[in-house]
């Protein structure tokens, strides 16, 4: 259960402005965890090879690997689309848009996705429909920010098929690798939200992977409707952030 304890008014600072940062990432989901990444040291893990036989991170991802439009049926990031979410601590919106024109990287074209003026990511898909995180731009800070065209490896944001259990390395930005996804499954429920109830549902599993003994794992869960994309991401430590309204 995800504790919604009321909290002191410094906690309360706190966590919102985590939330503001994690919600909209969901993808992102998957992005926005990476600007939670851990700065100090290189994590002990050496990157891993991904489900179907991908290369993940991949290293060397070229054009004619890429279609021009994302249509992931669990991830549609269509043009124009916009998701705005409620966050459990806080009472102005958080807000996810993706740009109606596309921007090329390295030859790829690529989705542009933004959460306000905090950060833009470039995502593409591949042709067997696997999702990829091309940059993350995180204004005024170049140790968070990337790019396979400054060499970084692609992150594989969502497999073409995810399958329960299924597990990757969603980022290495500088070559280690910084946040996890695992799969864990359809759930059983339905998920109520400001926008409606959703009964097809991904729930997914993001982790940090810490890069000293010091430092301790950063956990999150996503829901993923079909043909919507995010609709909730919820931590014990950093709350619940739900889809109020959703537009593509």
């Amino acid at each position: 259960m995800t504790d919604r304890t009321e909290l002191p008014p410094a906690r309360r600072r706190r966590v919102s402005t985590t939330l503001r940062v994690i919600a909209a990432g969901v993808v992102v989901l998957f992005v926005v965890a990476l600007f939670w990444a851990i700065r100090v040291g290189s994590p002990k893990v050496a990157p891993t090879s991904g489900v179907d036989g991908l290369d993940v991170p991949w290293s060397s991802p070229a054009a004619d690997h890429f279609v021009d439009e994302i249509t992931h049926p669990w991830l549609p990031l269509t043009p124009g689309a916009r998701w705005e979410f409620a966050v459990e601590v806080e009472d102005r919106p958080l807000t996810l848009t993706v740009d109606a024109a596309t921007e090329v990287v390295e030859g790829i074209t690529a989705t542009v996705l933004r959460q306000g003026e905090d950060w833009t990511a470039h995502v593409a898909q591949d042709v067997d429909g696997n999702v990829w995180l091309l940059a993350l731009a995180v204004p005024g800070d170049t140790e968070r920010s990337w790019s396979i065209a400054a060499g970084a490896p692609a992150g594989l944001v969502l497999p073409a098929e995810p399958r329960r259990a299924d597990g990757h390395a969603v980022a290495a930005p500088h070559g280690e690798v910084t946040l996890r996804l695992s799969v864990e499954g359809p759930t059983s429920r339905p998920v109520e939200t400001g926008s409606g109830t959703y009964d097809d549902v991904l729930v997914l599993a993001l982790a940090t992977v810490p890069r000293d003994p010091g430092e301790y794992t950063r956990e999150w869960t996503v829901d993923l409707a079909r043909g919507v994309g995010p609709v909730m991401v919820s931590s014990h430590a950093d709350g619940v952030a739900t889809l109020e309204a959703h537009t593509d």
